[in-house]
């Protein structure tokens, strides 16, 4: 709602319209055109504005607001003009006083869009600055993770409006990823924001972006006496305020005070007026988020409060799993929120504002609660104004009361926890409020010129608190003028003892202490010559130290470190044990351990976890680009890999040192194989000597020769020449052991 004064209320309810009208347009070689009274055409100025979509209810709206000049320009005035981008501001509608002074409202800064001519009129259509936020998102160089708050300022920046709202509900909520989509634009990404936060985004008379919402606190206290009517007369249209004597609180009917009457309008005087038969009554709010499942990307939904009238967000590329925890707080905002759709044509009123709240009385004398999201302006014409939403179900205000009557007085009792700067400015508010006036001193100097005092006291020798202004500086003095210890100088030095502030522009900050709650930038230097030993220290919740980098090391107490790579890899540092991921699929770790059963034997660990195939030892040679195994384990089979298997593609050396417990297959010797002095040599296979030589060999216990069993025994062999004479021969297992001389 535009503030005005009680005269210029005073001249509406009085049927004055006879508006003054003026702007001023800078065109694109910097030319001004001051537009008043007499260039305007029949009503000449029009300015529509929204704060949510047509036929609907919106969370979120960022919606363009349009301004419509036309212009006589019979005797050629503006014909030499070229209006191509030219920008609008100072944009006044008016009333003249019984005073005879005028009061004027403005309408906001606006840039051409479009200029069309007929000969005689020209009309001029106009955006607002929410039209520049309708540029790629990829602009955007902000780092994420990042606030909503950041998010903004960002945009601002980028887009070069004027941010008003630096603060706003949720502003700390941490978006993790940047959205990429190509088609999206600054405006999106506001949308979303204000969906997120609760809000709608418009701009200011000057050109400033600001993010609100409807007046809860109004809509929902909003109170008027229905006594029915006199006839027929029934028990359920009356309200009894008791009796004057005795007077008791209990029959006592309060609608609140005249001032609480300021935060709304009252419209009753009708061109044309159409109203839902019902109010609507929000009773839930449903998030729909896009999650990756297991047969690619699906919607999953988190609603909070009941069916019946859900309003719902859907394809916000900010919410990134957190739907729920969005969904949670948009119910605690808005459900049970109450009112009555309606569109109509009334008196015009230049004070009306899209999101003011509003009593809507129709030519039967019914009151409706309601809000007012569009608004058409035009002076000299009838304002057409309405509340856009879906037609609620019959009865549905009634069905679903009693279900949304818990946010209602939550609402009500919730208390926000101030900030430091709300804080100071109510300390401020009440020191102006409560604190007496002071007293003048004027001090003429020689040359003519004075200084001026301000003091507490009626003589300027008694008072200890002083403003004294000079022509180079002004301060304040707590101490009778002893000591100053705030002030501006001429050159814009400021001495202040706290100061509290929404922002800071600096080059650079000199602070002995400094506290925040978020820091961004380019470069954070600690230390260096008199600050020594520069230290980053993160403290959990419990102020608990959990972090520390220093000139002495890094010390991370719980918590990961993770690194991103290349060709999708991750590495994880969790205590001591040191994980790598390909494409987010867990390979294996390093960590320290103890050998099972021997906790005094530590060793280090290599870990192959389930998800991971193999692993291997590999080297990159000069005349390759890939790396080669050198050891390879694979639970899987594949070429030149066998599973289960520790694989060897390079020579073993064992130097002199001992396998135990070992089965060899396709054993081939370059060299020699020596088996040592008295170590038994077990052979379960048959061995193939393919006509080689074997020497200074020793059998026992042969069981067979070519599949038949050895001969062990003695027998005598006849010299032929002298069978007298024989010769001794002894066999074993087949083998000649002795023969005998004849």
């Amino acid at each position: 709602m535009k503030n005005v004064s009680t005269a210029f209320k005073n001249e509406l309810y009085k049927g004055n319209r006879n508006y003054i009208k003026s702007a001023r347009i800078i065109l694109s070689d910097s030319t001004i055109i001051n537009i008043d009274n007499s260039d305007f055409w029949n009503n000449g100025i029009k300015v529509e504005n929204a704060v949510s979509s047509n036929g609907s209810f919106d969370i979120g709206a960022v919606i363009i607001g349009q301004l419509t000049l036309t212009l006589n320009n019979i005797e050629e005035k503006f014909s030499d003009y070229d209006f191509t981008n030219a920008k609008i501001d100072n944009v006044k509608v008016g009333l003249k006083l019984p005073d005879n002074t005028i009061e004027s409202l403005t309408y906001g800064v606006y840039t051409v869009n479009e200029t069309s001519y007929n000969g005689s009129i020209i009309t001029i259509t106009a955006y607002d600055n929410m039209y520049k936020f309708d540029k790629t998102y990829s602009k955007s160089n902000l780092t994420y993770p990042a606030t909503l708050n950041e998010i903004v300022r960002d945009a601002c920046s980028v887009c070069d409006v004027t941010l008003q709202t630096v603060n706003f509900d949720n502003d700390d909520f941490v978006v993790n990823e940047k959205p990429a989509d190509e088609a999206i634009t600054f405006r999106n990404v506001l949308q979303w924001v204000a969906q997120i936060a609760c809000k709608y985004c418009t701009i200011d008379e000057y050109g400033r972006l600001v993010l609100s919402w409807y007046d809860m606190n109004v809509l929902e206290n909003i109170q008027h006496l229905d006594g029915g009517r006199f006839s027929p007369w029934t028990n359920e249209n009356t309200v009894s305020g008791g009796t004057f004597s005795p007077w008791t609180a209990g029959n006592i009917y309060d609608s609140g005070t005249f001032e609480e009457l300021r935060g709304y309008h009252h419209l009753y005087s009708w061109n044309t007026l159409s109203l839902t038969t019902d109010d609507v009554v929000i009773t839930g709010v449903r998030v729909t988020e896009e999650i990756e499942g297991e047969d690619g990307k699906e919607n999953v939904s988190y609603q909070s409060g009941t069916d019946g009238y859900v309003l719902a967000i859907e394809g916000n590329k900010l919410i990134q799993g957190t739907a729920s925890t969005v969904a949670g707080y948009l119910g605690v905002k808005i459900n049970g929120m109450r009112f009555r759709p309606f569109s109509g044509s009334t008196l015009s009123n230049p004070t009306i504002e899209p999101g003011d709240a509003a009593i809507l009385t129709d030519r039967k004398g019914n009151i409706y609660n309601t809000i007012i999201t569009t608004n058409t302006f035009q002076p000299g014409n009838f304002q057409t104004i309405s509340c856009e939403a879906k037609s609620p179900a019959r009865n549905s205000a009634s069905r679903y009361s009693q279900a949304t009557q818990a946010y209602v007085d939550a609402r009500k009792e919730i208390q926000k926890e101030k900030t430091d700067r709300e804080q100071a400015i109510e300390e401020l508010t009440n020191r102006i409020n409560n604190s007496s006036g002071t007293f003048t001193t004027i001090e003429t100097q020689p040359d003519g010129s004075n200084i001026y005092y301000l003091h507490n006291k009626p003589q300027l020798a008694d008072s200890d608190i002083i403003w004294k202004m000079t022509a180079e500086a002004w301060g304040v003095s707590t101490d009778g003028g002893k000591t100053w210890n705030a002030g501006v100088t001429v050159d814009g030095d400021t001495i202040v003892r706290i100061l509290t502030a929404v922002g800071i522009n600096a080059d650079w900050i000199n602070a002995g202490s400094l506290s925040f709650d978020r820091c961004n930038g380019g470069t954070l230097i600690l230390g260096g010559a008199n600050n020594q030993n520069g230290s980053l220290k993160i403290l959990n919740r419990f102020s608990e130290l959990i972090g520390k980098w220093d000139n002495e090391g890094i010390m991370i107490d719980g918590g990961v470190i993770s690194m991103t790579g290349d060709n999708d890899t991750k590495l994880e540092l969790e205590g001591a044990r040191l994980k790598s991921y390909k494409n987010d699929i867990l390979a294996g770790f390093i960590n320290p351990n103890e050998l099972k059963g021997h906790p005094d034997m530590i060793g280090l660990s290599f870990n192959l976890e389930t998800t991971g195939t193999y692993m291997s030892w590999s080297k990159r040679f000069e005349s390759s680009q890939n790396y080669e195994s050198i050891i390879l384990y694979s639970d899987k089979e594949s070429e030149n890999v066998v599973a289960d298997t520790v694989n060897f593609y390079r020579s073993v050396s064992m130097h002199g040192n001992e396998i135990h417990d070992s089965y060899i297959y396709d054993l081939k010797v370059r060299n020699s194989l020596s088996i040592p002095n008295n170590v038994q040599c077990d052979v379960y296979s048959d061995m193939d000597f393919h006509n080689f030589t074997i020497k200074n060999i020793k059998f026992e216990n042969i069981v067979g020769i070519n599949g038949v069993a050895p001969y062990s025994g003695k027998f005598e062999i006849e010299n032929y020449i002298n069978p007298h004479n024989t010769t001794t021969v002894i066999v074993r297992n087949g083998l000649i052991t002795y023969v005998g001389k004849s």
